[in-house]
Formats: C-alpha cells, structure tokens, sequence
C-alpha cells in the first residue's frame, strides 16, 4: 500500500537513506494523505486512508505511543492526532491564505526541534542496533517508573500480540529475557525468553493508589494467594515477575506517560470577547487551555488545539463565543508494563477438540480459585486472554 508522502526523523548533518520507492514504515513519523477534493468527502476520504496507514506503523515501531497524520482537501489542511483511545483532529487550515500557510509551517517546525517523545516514540524502548534486538525498560514494582533503581530492562526480538489496531486496551506482547545478550542475536544465537511483557494502555484512577482495576495489584494478591497452593491444587497461574506504570525523562524531569500527557488535562475555554465574523473572514476566537497542578501536557497536542482558531467560518467546524471544549470527558488511561511467566501459546494453537476441552476445564479451575481465594472476578475471559501452557509431563 502506497501513502501519499511520509515524514521521516534525521539527527542533523546526518545522511538521508534512500528508500528506493518502498514505505519505510519503521520510520515515519507522520503519514500526509492528499484528495482533490476541498470537501468534507475530501477529509473523509484522506482521514480513512490515515486510519489504514497508522496501523501498518503500529505494527513495525514496537516504541510508537501515537501517532501524526497530515490530511490535504484541496487546499485545505488537518493536523490529526491517532492515540491509544481515540483519534483527534485540528479545525480546518486553509493554505491558500496567510494565516494558515503560518500555521501549518508553525507545526512543521515545532515537529523538527521538539523531543523524540512528543513525535510519538516511547524514550523507554530501543533497538539496540549491534544487539539486534530491543531494550525494554520496565517498572520495578507496582508503582510508577520514576527512578533509576526502579527500572529492570529486558530484552526481546518476538512480538507475540502486535498492535495492529487503533484504538481499544491497544496491547502489544513481547517474549522477552531479563539477560543482556553479548553478542549478536542470530539465528545461530537466538534469544531465549523467560517472561511475556504486556504492554497495554488501560482504564485506571489518576491516583495509583486509589486505582481498584489496576492489573499489577491484582496478579500480586494472586501470587500471594495461590503460589503456594497451585502445585496442590494442580493450577497454572500466572506470575508476576515486575510491573507498574510507565513514566519517562522529559525536560529533566519524569513524566507519567498517561492520555493526560498526550492530550492534556482540563477545558479549553473560547475566549467572552465578541467574535468578529463575516463571510470568508477566519474565525479568531483565542483559545487558552486550563491544566491541573503539575501537569505536563504533550505541546504537539497544545499545537493542534492553537489550530482550531484558524477555523472556517462554517456551522461544522467553527467556535461559538464562549463555547467549552471539553477534554475532560476522556476516560482516563495509564500506561502500564507487566512482566509475567510462564510463556504459553494462544488458544488456537490446541491440536483436538480433547485438548481444547481440557483447556477450558482448566481455565473454569483457576477462575474458581480466583474467586474464591482471592476475591477476584476476572470478568474478561475471552479467547485473547486464554494461554495454552504445555506441562512435559
């Protein structure tokens, strides 16, 4: 599939590489989508192709957390924003006139001087280029990453659930190990994986103390409960090694990566002045954006809300004097890694209808110990969440 134009990241003076007319999709940074048509078909119609787009970059950057798209109607311009739960878009920019020539160019520069984790890379995995694999940092208890002693890395060159949709829990798996590799990892010298990393973008309480659905406190309370009693009870439960949420360096400070960060918390005000309109005259309404205390918000996200002043005057896209925007209507979501064991295959991967029973027999038997020695109901159990585990005996 073949995008219209991509945007790709170069440190400065270094080469550009050519990529010979094939999409380098581990690379981009944002995708732009051109229509002829000025219309709202035109947006659709782009804003669909993006939609495709997005997912095959999901799927090739394991350390991407959102997501920049361009969408081009005519001369009409959209800056969209694709996160872990939704997708947002700036109002309209019309480059044929000044003002919105300046504020597309404002974006293009912002994007060229901010920090890699405002374009939408996570600062807490890399690929470790004489390794050939990837370092993935991950909390050291049940709390937020914020220290060095807290962090435990991992290494991993197996996707086994790959982010290949857009919005949602958008859980990625990793088959990793807890042992740096020294040489390169080949096929001749394979990494050989411990642990499963769940990587997911969940429902939570802002406060981690008061969050009741957060996962990591509940595979502790199992692991407290039944570890001891799962050999006499012949069960399989999983096992937490590490977990918590993520958080990363930004500024010189560290920053929870949450939908607050990426969106920005609190209400974008329309300003009381009176609003001059008039036909083809461009909207002015200044927006300011209320934050809560000590809140960091991404700036990209700010730029595409500055955006929404350069709206066409037209009932779907313009501001009315003193109308509240509000973002405070998102659920809020929390960044979190969980490090478990053992590793087990997908439920598909049962040989017999045999087999396949006694898998759901067994998943019955942890649901009752859960429940009744821990106080837990699962509530998800779906085919995704089922692990097929294979004893040798």
């Amino acid at each position: 599939m073949r995008i219209d134009m991509g945007l790709v990241g170069a440190k400065i003076n270094s080469p550009v590489e050519a990529n010979n007319g094939r999409v380098l999709y581990y690379k981009v940074i944002a995708v732009l989508e051109a229509k002829r048509k000025g219309d709202d078909d035109g947006f659709r119609d782009a804003f669909e192709q993006l939609d495709i787009y997005t997912r095959q970059m999901y799927q090739q950057q394991h350390n991407l957390r959102f997501a920049w798209g361009i969408t081009v109607s005519g001369t009409h311009v959209r800056v969209c924003l694709f996160g872990p739960d939704r997708a947002k878009s700036s109002l309209l920019i019309d480059i044929s006139k000044p003002e919105g020539r300046r504020a597309f160019i404002k974006v293009l520069v912002h994007w060229s001087l901010c920090e890699e984790s405002q374009l939408g890379r996570d600062p807490t995995m890399e690929y470790l280029r004489d390794l050939k694999c990837w370092q993935i940092a991950c909390p050291d208890k049940a709390g937020s990453m914020g220290k060095g002693a807290d962090v435990k890395y991992y290494y991993f060159t197996t996707v086994s659930c790959q982010a290949d949709c857009l919005f949602g829990r958008h859980t990625r798996c990793f088959l990793a190990t807890d042992i740096r590799p020294t040489e390169m990892v080949s096929d001749n010298n394979p990494l050989r994986p411990k642990f499963v990393i769940k990587d997911l973008w969940a429902f939570s309480k802002r406060n981690a103390s008061e969050d009741t659905r957060d996962e990591v406190r509940s595979l502790e309370k199992v692991k407290a409960c039944l570890l001891a009693k799962a050999a006499e009870r012949d069960i399989i439960i999983p096992k937490i090694e590490v977990g918590g949420r993520v958080s990363f360096l930004r500024n010189g400070g560290w920053v929870e990566d949450n939908t607050d960060t990426l969106y920005g918390r609190g209400k974008l005000v329309a300003d009381k002045a009176d609003t001059v309109r008039g036909p083809g005259k461009l909207v002015t309404n200044k927006v300011d954006t209320v934050r809560g205390p000590g809140e960091m918000a991404e700036e990209n996200a700010d730029d595409v809300n500055e955006l929404s002043e350069l709206a066409e005057n037209n009932a779907d896209d313009a501001n009315k004097p003193g109308e509240v925007r509000s973002d405070d209507d998102l659920y809020f979501r929390a960044h979190r890694r969980i490090v478990m064991e053992p590793i087990g295959e997908p439920l598909r991967s049962t040989t017999s209808v045999a087999e396949f029973v006694t898998v759901v027999c067994d998943v019955m038997r942890c649901h009752n110990a859960f429940v009744n020695d821990c106080s837990i109901l699962h509530r998800d159990i779906s085919p995704n969440n089922i692990i097929v585990f294979r004893r040798d005996d």
